[in-house]
């Protein structure tokens, strides 16, 4: 099933008709509801998307944007659920279940969650840095390597119980609202979950209505530095998969229109099964055009017709 992201269009405070007439635009099966949106807008996108005959597939949290948080400056990650702070903690899980509960009244099928991360610094400006000179990894990525795996063995048991403490509430609303919760791959290796904690987490909640989220950029990310081996997240998570977010990578930058990087798209998703939601997931402000080719470029991946010549499109 293919979907879209509402991180694609453009952002408030874009008008909101303009803002769903962009969405409706696209020629896709369904879409995911992202965190940016207010919660004065989600009921419009919603009646908006099954008025013109499409679904919601799933809910990207926190979605709607918790009450006093500026739409611009929401996030995934604004209310870590891994948080030494009980009262943060508390907000995420409440942010969390009203996504549920959201989910629930627009027949999504899941929610996709950030599930926090270890308390260790992950220097990511150096890391580009040193990417982008052709230095990485060298004797000072091997440096950073070494540390970031050390100090991360050394607090993830901590961040993994308070990550539990907060997903039993949460997966007891799942089943309460019969909406699936979707654990995503990160794209730091700092966060939660890497791919032996997958089986874990599923382990610790066998029977919940959770399952994995596979991320297909954040994946690459993590093989590209070299904190992941090749196909190690993707075969931790294909078990237990809901659905995907698809966006193409070029070297580490990621989230781009697939087609416009070099991750082999149809080795990875063709052989899926017609039902999976395959969301995809682009920064803001790529433009109409890019994201029209990229939902082209991938519906003819996964046709298996990778030879037909795409529309003339040029990045400037």
């Amino acid at each position: 099933m293919l979907a879209l992201s509402t991180s694609c269009i453009a952002p408030a405070p874009a008008e909101l008709d303009a803002r769903i007439d962009e969405l409706l635009s696209y020629e896709v099966d369904a879409y995911e509801l992202s965190y940016k949106i207010a919660g004065d807008e989600i009921a419009a996108f919603g009646k908006a998307i099954i008025g013109a005959g499409r679904r919601v597939v799933s809910l990207h949290s926190y979605c709607p944007v918790p009450k006093g948080i500026v739409p611009a400056n929401a996030g995934g990650d604004l209310l870590l659920l891994t948080s030494e702070d009980k009262t943060m903690r508390e907000r995420g899980v409440k942010a969390t279940i009203d996504t549920l509960e959201w989910a629930a009244r627009l027949e999504a099928r899941a929610i996709v969650i950030h599930s926090g991360r270890t308390p260790i610094e992950y220097p990511k400006l150096r890391i580009r840095d040193l990417y982008d000179r052709g230095r990485w990894p060298g004797n000072d990525g091997e440096g950073i390597i070494r540390k970031l795996l050390k100090d991360r063995k050394e607090t993830v048991e901590r961040s993994l119980d308070l990550l539990c403490l907060s997903l039993d509430p949460i997966l007891q609303a799942a089943s309460h609202f019969e909406v699936s919760v979707g654990l995503e791959n990160r794209i730091y290796p700092h966060e939660l979950p890497g791919p032996a904690e997958f089986t874990r987490l599923l382990d610790v909640f066998r029977g919940a209505m959770v399952g994995t989220w596979y991320d297909t950029g954040h994946a690459k990310y993590q093989e590209e530095l070299g904190f992941a081996a090749p196909g190690e997240t993707w075969d931790a998570m294909r078990p237990s998969l809901l659905g995907c977010h698809v966006h193409d990578v070029l070297g580490i930058q990621d989230h781009l229109p697939p087609g416009e990087g070099k991750l082999d798209l149809a080795a990875l998703l063709s052989e899926l099964p017609d039902t999976m939601p395959l969301v995809i997931e682009c920064r803001a402000g790529q433009g109409v055009d890019r994201i029209r080719a990229g939902i082209d470029e991938l519906r003819r991946t996964l046709s298996g017709d990778e030879n037909t010549p795409a529309d003339p499109f040029f990045l400037g």
